[in-house]
């Protein structure tokens, strides 16, 4: 997983036109999708283990399988949108690719109480292809247990080298 601090991270993503990718068309998919738009960065795919959303559009971006992930170039960004950070982070470095970013600082540096249509839930704007509301508590709750996850990876990981 990429050890890019947030601001560089977000600058080479504003500046480089390098394909961004949210591996979890999901809960998660869906609020990383709504920070990325509102710092003006394009993602340009889904990807989803699920063969039911494979195919079709989520939130208004075409979602694909890890096959065709895999024959995608391995500069790809990808930002893992789901609860499996560990096991989708050893798919991905088995494929080759090594521009993977969880999602936890983008999270935490998302204003989600200003007044916007994701906040409001507001369907008639145009930007907005989201299928929830989400409150800065669940969010909140959302992040915490992201960071959990990581915690216990970087754990398991340093027992390893124990």
């Amino acid at each position: 997983m990429s050890n890019t601090n947030f601001p560089n991270l977000i600058h080479s993503l504003k500046s480089d036109s390098i394909p961004i990718v949210l591996f979890g068309a999901g809960d998660f998919g869906e609020l990383v999708l709504y920070c990325l738009n509102e710092l003006n960065i394009q993602v340009s795919y889904f990807c989803d283990s699920n063969e039911e959303k494979q195919g079709k559009l989520f939130c208004g971006i075409e979602t694909i399988s890890p096959l065709e992930l895999s024959k995608m170039a391995p500069d790809r960004h990808i930002f893992i949108t789901n609860h499996y950070v560990i096991q989708v982070t050893t798919l991905l470095e088995d494929m080759g690719f090594s521009n993977i970013h969880n999602c936890v600082e983008l999270l935490e540096n998302t204003d989600f109480t200003k007044d916007n249509a994701f906040s409001k839930n507001d369907l008639s704007n145009p930007r907005h292809k989201f299928k929830h509301h989400w409150s800065p508590l669940k969010i909140k709750r959302i992040v915490k247990k992201l960071r959990r996850i990581l915690l216990s990876d970087s754990i398991s990981n340093l027992w390893i080298l124990l």
